[in-house]
C-alpha cells in the first residue's frame, strides 16, 4: 500500500510485512483450496491444519504494521485514495476478464460485490481495513490523552476480553473483526509511543516461540475437539485472530522488528509494497477457486501426503510470486496514472489574492530572452 512512500519505509520493518503476507497466503493455500475439507489422509490433514495454522498470525502482523505507520504520521486523504484505487482497480480488472473469459461468467450477485469491494465486504479485510484508516485520526487523539498506564491497563483489558475468554466455548463479549483492529491498533500506537524494555533478540526469541506454539496448539485442540465432542470446542479459536499465541507473537515480533537497526533494502520495499496487491489477488472470490484448485490443484495434492509438503511450499511461493508481478505491471499501468490524475483533480487550489492588494511573486521573475 502506498508504493512510492514503501520505498523510503524501514527495510527490517517490510520483510516483517512480507513474512506475514506469505503466512496469508499458506493460509489460502489449505482454505480455499477446499484441501482441509477433502483431506482423507490423517497425515496430510494434519500437516495441512498446521501448514495453514499462520494464516490469521499474518492478519494480525499486517495490521499492527499498518497501525504502527498511522500512530506515527498524520492522516492523509491521499494515502486511503491510493489503497480505494488499488482495491477498485484489482477488482474491476479481475471482473472484466472473468466476464470476458471465465466459462458461464460471473453471476449478478458477485459481479455487484466485486463492483463495489469496499462497501460490500467482498474483501472483508479492506471493509475492516478501510474502517481503521478512516477512524485512525481519532484514535489517535484518544492515544495522546491517555497516560502511559491507561493505556496499557485499556489493553490488557481488550486482550483478556477478546483474546484470552475467546478459548472458552460459548464465551462472546463483543469483539468482532472491526473492535480487534482497534485493539490491535492501540498495541501498535503503544510500541510506536513508548519505549520499551528488552533487546530485539529477546523480543524475536519470544515471537518465534509463541510462533511455534500456534501449529502445535491447533493440532493439540484438533486432536481434543474429535476425541471428546462433548466439549463443544472449536479448534479454530487457537488459530484465529484473536487467539493468544497468535496475537502475542505478531505484537512481540513487531516490537523486535522495531527495536533492530533499520535498513534500506530497495528490493525488499519493492516487494513489500506489492503485498497488499497479492492479497488481493490470492483472496479474490471469483478467481481463487481457479487459483487453488483448478491450477494449484490442492485436494489432489493431498492424497500424497508424502510430497504434500513439497507441493504446498513451491505453489505457496509461485503464487505468491505471480501475484507480485502481477501487481508491480498493475502498479505502474494503473496506479500511478490513476494518482497522477487524482493528484490534479484534488491538488490544493493556490489561494487568490485579496481585492485591492498587488500580487507578491514567491520568486524574482526570470527576464524573458
Amino acid at each position: 500500500m502506498g508504493h512510492a512512500m514503501a520505498k523510503t519505509r524501514n527495510s527490517v520493518l517490510e520483510l516483517y510485512r512480507i513474512l506475514a503476507m506469505v503466512a496469508i497466503v499458506s493460509y489460502h493455500y489449505g482454505v480455499h483450496g477446499g484441501v482441509l475439507g477433502g483431506a482423507d489422509n490423517g497425515a496430510s490433514e494434519a500437516f495441512l491444519t498446521a501448514y495453514s495454522s499462520m494464516g490469521k498470525w499474518g492478519v494480525d502482523v499486517f495490521v499492527l504494521i499498518g497501525a504502527y505507520y498511522m500512530a506515527k504520521s498524520t492522516f492523509r486523504w491521499r494515502g486511503l485514495r491510493s489503497i480505494l484505487v488499488q482495491v477498485w482497480s484489482t477488482s474491476w480488472i479481475i471482473l472484466l476478464a472473468a466476464l470476458l473469459w471465465l466459462p458461464g461468467g460471473v453471476d449478478a450477485k458477485t459481479t455487484w460485490h466485486a463492483f463495489f469491494p469496499v462497501s460490500t465486504k467482498f474483501y472483508w479485510f479492506v471493509t475492516v481495513y478501510v474502517m481503521l484508516i478512516i477512524l485512525s485520526p481519532f484514535i489517535n487523539i484518544l492515544v495522546k490523552a491517555m497516560t502511559r498506564r491507561q493505556h496499557g491497563t485499556l489493553i490488557a483489558i481488550v486482550f483478556v476480553a477478546w483474546s484470552v475468554l475467546s478459548l472458552i466455548p460459548a464465551v462472546s463479549l463483543g469483539a468482532n473483526s472491526m473492535t480487534w483492529f482497534v485493539a490491535l491498533y492501540l498495541a501498535a500506537a503503544y510500541v510506536a509511543r513508548y519505549p520499551l524494555r528488552g533487546t530485539a533478540k529477546a523480543w524475536g526469541a519470544s515471537a518465534i516461540a509463541l510462533a511455534v506454539a500456534v501449529p502445535l496448539s491447533a493440532l493439540f485442540a484438533r486432536d481434543i475437539a474429535a476425541s471428546h465432542p462433548a466439549l463443544n470446542f472449536d479448534p479454530e479459536l487457537v488459530r484465529s485472530q484473536y487467539a493468544p499465541f497468535v496475537v502475542l507473537s505478531a505484537v512481540c515480533g513487531l516490537v523486535a522488528v522495531t527495536k533492530m537497526r533499520p535498513r534500506f533494502w530497495p528490493v525488499v520495499n519493492t516487494v513489500a509494497a506489492a503485498t497488499f496487491g497479492v492479497y488481493l489477488i490470492s483472496d479474490n472470490a471469483i478467481i481463487r477457486p481457479l487459483i487453488w484448485e483448478d491450477w494449484v490443484g490442492t485436494v489432489r495434492a493431498a492424497q500424497d501426503p508424502a510430497s504434500l509438503p513439497w507441493h504446498a511450499l513451491a505453489f505457496t511461493a509461485i503464487v505468491y510470486a505471480t501475484a507480485t508481478a502481477i501487481e508491480l505491471v498493475r502498479d505502474r499501468l494503473v496506479q500511478r496514472p490513476m494518482m497522477a490524475l487524482g493528484d490534479r483533480i484534488f491538488a490544493p487550489k493556490p489561494a487568490a489574492d485579496a481585492p485591492g492588494e498587488p500580487s507578491i511573486p514567491s520568486r524574482a521573475p526570470v527576464p524573458h530572452r
